[in-house]
């Protein structure tokens, strides 16, 4: 007995080493607390062992022999198992004949709306990522719920280790005398709910099953096991109180649990944004979370809504659960703060009360059956006949059924049965495989375009995982911020553009080899069967040695430098904040590389003069110099241009993807022509250095997508610029790469009068978010009565006013009272009105897209206007 008492206290004062502190961390004491359960076990097992084996002697002996005499000592065919082992494996195999939990329902509502019901044989991992776009049958926003049967049938929990067996979970629990966390109550809202810490076997005993023969105090752990009893099980054996063992991590704590169920594969899916507000949308998480509920009949979760994806799955028992779209949030009258909790994502509703499920407190439930309303006030029975009129979805959750709940959908769950339950919270998991496709390039002549386009995968998952890993570590670090157009206004890692540039410099790095597989093949030494012939006269003049395509790669490593130059200086700008006067020159720096190259191996100064100009200036004018001025300014505008029309989530990669992919779509242009085009080496190289850098920014923009959960920085924008300058540049089509920037260029004139200090600047121009609509607004620079715009000024604001190009606003004696700021987000809702932030993101991006496709449409068609051919025609 004494032994036993002290093995008592070791598991309690582990368990709440667990439960109170954490172990002081996963990587620390959690470690050594499992392997300190471990040895546990064993001592627990040899116990049972001895006393086992002991009772089984006694119970073999000569009717004769008086208690407490020895038992014979003459062996028998048939004796019991007396090693440690064996009694163990015994003991352990004993719950698959015992009782299970009582089925037994106190009451069970009705289900009115049935939830579509699917079978897992049907539902592909492809189709229930389809399910999330498909439209609800009343055209309310976002998917619907859905039953998802025979999704678990080959859990251990429903089969080999049924968790409907009282004495399997004893046996997995160092029977019984783990402690866990209950909530003492039907509901966490109700009066005088409270929590407790008892042991799992209390725990069964008194609120769950009263069959259940525990006593803490007991060295006898054979009645968890008996198969002989033919008692009944029971329900609770409380009839005042209910326990509840909800949302706790369990399966951290009884590993061996966990052992029993296994995450669906619909949790790594991709599941949508919040429908209503994304702003409720949380960062995703590392791996899916899991939450255990078990309780007797009567047990309630109240009305709430969760910030993530859910599965429900039913293991145990039966559940009712209601749902109710995110659309009738106004309706849910949600809570408050309440004693300083935030309360705001469970609603005052009382789902049973209004049902006339459950009594309200000092409540007779005839009483309430026969209409008696037990002096409630009148408002609040009008707001109940209200709430019974708002559509909801409801359903009875069997074992082995898995529910899945959307983001922002109240939901009720109300135990009927004894139930035990999983919660897997969904989120994306990603991996590419593109390592195999770029080995297998070698097999060939390398075909460095694969080889690119497979990089650009793997930077894109490598890119994806690290911001997802380094977020934490970048805010530990300040290098965070707010995001301010949110009704939260949440902290965010910044400066994500950097690993995005780390990831795409790493990846360009490793692509050198290949595009150059051919020449190191031919002109170098160790080549085997693919050395070339060579004639006897140019024996001497080494192995071709002369004929390798220096210059190429001369350009190549030119532009990578020009990249890691920017990327340098623009994390120094994320670092330090350099102000605008001074970082406004940064690219020229990292353009040299570019221009010297450029100057070595190309030289063109050139321009070709359009028609009606040619009989007074020549087919050709050189600007010699200017033209190098001309490059270094695009080297300026390109990144700064992008790092200019920011402000809103995910604007700043949405407008990089899209200018690359055109560019992208250019250079295809080129190289589908029916004959070889001369330019096809320019617009490879420009793909070269296009297909990672898409790769990268997708992943980024995963992540930086509204509702964003990460910042991307000044470095992103300075590199994605310098990007699209090197293939300009190097690729011979820079007046191609302005005509995609024109919405860049526009946002950079029409910024003039602030840039300048015509009209005043703040620093931060994004638009104006108003909390009560939760939409987007023009932000404003506001005028004081002793601060008024020059005459000059004055006319020109007016104008543009009067032209919809600017919102002024004057009091009754004409001055200036307010101005939108100057940004073609600020622009576009002067035109568009209040928008979401999303639906601007989207609106500017769409637009981009349409300006970028006539820019092409002018530079292969309408430039034949003015002159007399395109290139691409050559």
């Amino acid at each position: 007995m004494k032994r036993k008492s002290v093995v008592d206290e070791m598991i309690k004062t582990l368990d709440l080493s667990l439960i109170l502190a954490g172990a002081a961390g996963k990587s620390r004491g959690r470690k050594w607390v499992d392997e300190a359960f471990a040895l546990l076990e064993d001592v627990l097992g040899d116990m049972t062992a001895v006393t086992t084996a002991a009772a089984g002697g006694a119970k073999k002996g000569n009717d004769d022999e008086q208690e407490g005499e020895r038992p014979q000592k003459k062996r028998r065919l048939s004796s019991p198992p007396n090693t440690k082992d064996e009694v163990v494996k015994g003991i352990n195999d004993s719950w698959q004949n015992t009782p299970s939990f009582s089925t037994i329902e106190p009451f069970t509502p009705p289900v009115k709306n049935p939830i579509p019901r699917v079978s897992a044989e049907s539902l592909s991992i492809e189709a229930f990522q389809s399910h999330f776009a498909k439209p609800r049958p009343d055209g309310s926003p976002g998917p619907a719920p859905l039953i998802i049967t025979g999704l678990v049938d080959h859990w251990p929990a429903l089969t080999t280790h049924p968790w409907n067996k009282p004495a399997y979970l004893l046996s997995r629990t160092l029977f019984g005398r783990r402690l866990v966390p209950v909530e003492v109550g039907r509901s966490y809202v109700d009066e005088g709910w409270g929590q407790k810490i008892v042991s799992f076997g209390e725990f069964l005993s008194k609120y769950i099953d009263a069959s259940i023969p525990y006593t803490a105090s007991s060295s006898n752990v054979s009645p968890f096991f008996s198969s002989s009893s033919s008692a009944q099980p029971q329900l609770s054996c409380s009839d005042t109180q209910i326990a509840y063992l909800a949302q706790h991590p369990l399966f951290l704590q009884l590993p061996r649990l966990r052992q029993d169920i296994l995450i669906p594969d619909l949790c790594y899916t991709a599941p949508p944004s919040h429908p209503t507000d994304p702003s409720q949308d949380q960062p995703e998480l590392d791996s899916p979370q899991l939450n255990a509920w078990f309780g007797p009949p009567g047990t309630i979760t109240p009305l709430h809504t969760d910030p993530y994806h859910n599965l429900l799955v039913q293991v145990v028992g039966r559940k009712y659960v209601r749902l109710y779209g995110p659309e009738q949030t106004g309706r849910m009258r949600p809570r408050g703060k309440e004693g300083g909790v935030e309360m705001g994502n469970t609603s005052q509703v009382d789902v049973g009360v209004v049902e006339r499920w459950d009594k309200l407190e000092g409540e007779d439930r005839e009483e309430v059956k026969q209409g008696d309303e037990g002096g409630r006030e009148d408002n609040e029975m009008d707001w109940e006949e209200d709430f019974k009129k708002v559509p909801f979805v409801d359903c009875i959750l069997e074992p082995g059924d898995t529910l899945y709940i959307p983001i922002g959908w109240w939901h009720y769950v109300r135990g009927l049965s004894v139930s035990f339950s999983a919660e897997s919270l969904s989120l994306l998991a990603l991996s590419a495989a593109c390592v195999a496709v770029l080995a297998n390039t070698f097999q060939g002549d390398g075909y460095p375009l694969i080889a690119s386009l497979a990089l650009g995968g793997l930077a894109f998952s490598a890119t994806f995982s690290m911001i997802r890993w380094l977020g934490p570590t970048f805010m530990r670090a300040g290098l965070k911020g707010v995001d301010m157009s949110k009704h939260h206004k949440r902290e965010l890692p910044e400066c994500m553009g950097a690993i995005a540039a780390i990831v795409y410099l790493l990846a360009v790095i490793v692509f050198i080899p290949f595009p150059f597989y051919k020449d190191i093949v031919a002109a170098t030494s160790g080549g085997g069967n693919r050395d070339v012939v060579m004639h006897v006269e140019h024996v001497q003049e080494g192995r071709f040695l002369h004929r390798f395509p220096h210059g190429k790669l001369a350009s190549y490593l030119s532009a990578v430098m020009a990249l890691q130059s920017i990327s340098l200086l623009g994390i120094g700008d994320d670092l330090f904040d350099i102000r605008w006067r001074h970082k406004f020159f940064i690219p020229a720096f990292a353009s040299i590389p570019l221009l010297v190259v450029y100057f070595v191996d190309f030289g063109v100064t050139s321009v070709v003069i359009p028609l009606p100009l040619q009989p007074y200036l020549g087919e050709l004018f050189n600007l010699g110099a200017l033209y190098y001025v001309y490059m270094a300014s695009v080297a300026i505008f390109s990144p700064n241009s992008i790092n200019i029309l920011a402000g809103i989530n995910g604007i700043e990669v949405t407008q990089s993807i899209v200018i690359a992919l055109l560019l992208a779509f250019n250079d295809c242009l080129y190289l589908l022509t029916p004959y070889p085009h001369p330019a096809t080496d320019s617009h490879l190289f420009s793909l070269y250095f296009l297909l990672p850098f898409l790769g990268v920014s997708f992943a980024l923009l995963w992540h930086n997508w509204y509702p964003a959960r990460v910042f991307v920085g000044d470095t992103y924008c300075y590199f994605a610029g310098m990007v699209f300058v090197v293939v300009s540049i190097l690729g011979h089509f820079s007046k191609t790469l302005i005509l995609l920037l024109i919405p860049q260029i526009f946002n950079f004139v029409y910024s003039v009068p602030q840039l300048f200090g015509l009209v005043p600047c703040p620093r931060h121009r994004l638009p104006r978010f108003n909390a009560r609509t939760g939409l987007l607004e023009p932000s404003v620079t506001p005028w004081t009565p002793e601060r008024q715009p020059k005459p000059p000024v004055a006319w020109a604001l007016k104008t543009l006013d009067k032209v919809k190009l600017v919102r002024v606003t004057l009091d009754e004696e004409g001055r200036f009272v307010e101005t939108s700021n100057f940004t073609i987000l600020n622009l576009w809702l002067v035109w568009r009105g209040p928008l979401r932030e999303d639906r601007l993101a989207m609106e500017i991006t769409g637009m981009q897209v349409v300006v970028g496709l006539f820019g092409l449409f002018v530079r292969h068609r309408l430039a034949l206007i003015l002159f007399k051919q395109d290139n691409l025609g050559v």
